[in-house]
């Protein structure tokens, strides 16, 4: 085999960094899905029965599977769960990227939409056909995920806490990603 040149040694140690962090991000949502499974077992069927018939669920679950990600969690060593401060930055900054879609998408779906908002032939961008219409940043709340305050003043963090329940391979993990991921976003989203 040919030696690898400098440039590609250090694009495959990024691709497997990368990698570790998603593994780290995914056992982390399973372990707080498995916590709120335990703890709230109707709460999580519930959740569960209300997002199975979505397609990003089901899109989710057929990428999840065909990827084989259970593989890509389970095997190597057990990896410390992230902690709120830090699962709050990873996913609010992941969130802050899919923000314009997410607005394009609410404004379409929302029951009171007359039409006022089109999107424009600009990159995702959103425009009203009314110049006295608000802008749909006015209209929808920014998410934010972990809690209102970051210091010290809002709900007590869990970082202290223990990590959370082991995962076993007996465990569907798509869907305690997903229920750590509703849990996450439950926690975080002012009211």
């Amino acid at each position: 085999m040919p030696p690898l040149n400098p440039e590609d040694v250090r694009l495959i140690e990024r691709i497997q960094q990368a990698t570790r962090g998603a593994r780290v991000l995914l056992c982390t949502l399973a372990r707080r899905g498995k916590a709120l499974e335990r703890d709230q077992p109707e709460r999580a069927a519930l959740l569960l029965t209300a997002l199975r018939p979505h397609p990003l669920y089901k899109g989710g679950r057929l990428a999840f599977d065909m990827l084989e990600i259970e593989d890509l969690m389970l095997d190597g060593l057990a990896v410390d769960p992230l902690t709120d401060s830090e699962l709050t930055r990873m996913l609010s900054a992941a969130a802050g990227r899919g923000y314009d879609l997410a607005e394009v998408f609410r404004r379409l779906g929302s029951n009171g939409r007359d039409g006022d908002g089109v999107p424009s032939a600009g990159h995702g961008e959103f425009r009203s056909a009314r110049s006295d219409a608000p802008a749909p940043t006015d209209l929808l709340p920014r998410l934010r995920f972990g809690p209102d305050s970051m210091d010290g003043d809002g709900p007590p963090a869990r970082d202290g806490e223990a990590p959370g329940p082991e995962l076993q391979s007996s465990d569907y993990l798509y869907d305690l990603v997903v229920l750590g991921f509703l849990e996450a976003l439950g926690r975080g989203v002012p009211v």
